[in-house]
């Protein structure tokens, strides 16, 4: 199989077609602004970079309404701050 290897000047674009990168193990590296890629066939073994806590963590919650900060009006119109009434900790 043929391979090439070379430096590309910096911003430079690649592009590389799903038909080759379909048929074996692809993976793209950057450490200390150093750019790898690496790729075989035929695919030898399932590489995955992200680890057990990404793939099970929660996704981040949306709120409807704007959080309400400590010292905000309370939004139950009493004219407290929210820490001082809604907020406070039992």
């Amino acid at each position: 199989m043929k391979v090439t290897e070379g430096d590309l000047p910096t911003n430079t674009d690649v592009l590389i077609g799903m038909d080759i990168i379909t048929t074996g193990d692809f993976v793209i590296t950057n450490k200390n602004w150093r750019t790898t890629f690496s790729f075989r066939i035929p695919s030898i073994e399932y590489i995955e970079f992200i680890n057990e806590k990404t793939i099970n963590a929660k996704p981040p919650v949306k709120r409807s309404t704007p959080k309400v900060g400590r010292n905000d009006p309370c939004p139950c119109g009493s004219g407290k701050k929210y820490k001082d009434c809604c907020g406070k900790k039992l």
